[in-house]
């Protein structure tokens, strides 16, 4: 259960939705959550704190030039731990749909 000060930095904010970062987040859980350590993030996002909105800007620069050389497979853990926790219902549904895939 998040805090009062985590239910804050959980909250989207106006840069969550610039310049495709929604969409971003979107493909950090489905390359993420393809992985059991992003599973394990999963079953216990707390293990690595909420990303504060210019390191996670910083993040998500890094992760974009990663996947834009060709390195689609790497995925910050961090970052993705941090989507994870702001945005647990899509994480829940991401994941149960990457397992039905793989049964």
């Amino acid at each position: 259960m998040l805090d009062q000060t985590d239910q804050a930095a959980a909250e989207p904010s106006a840069a969550d939705f610039e310049d495709g970062n929604r969409e971003l987040d979107r493909q950090i859980l489905v390359s993420g959550l393809a992985t059991r350590a992003g599973l394990g993030l999963l079953r216990n996002p707390q293990c690595c704190p909420l990303l504060g909105e210019e390191e996670r800007r910083r993040r998500r620069e890094i992760q974009r030039s990663l996947w834009a050389g060709g390195a689609r497979r790497i995925v910050d853990e961090g970052l993705l731990a941090d989507a994870i926790r702001r945005l647990p219902d899509l994480a829940a549904r991401i994941a149960g749909s990457a397992w039905r895939r793989i049964e």
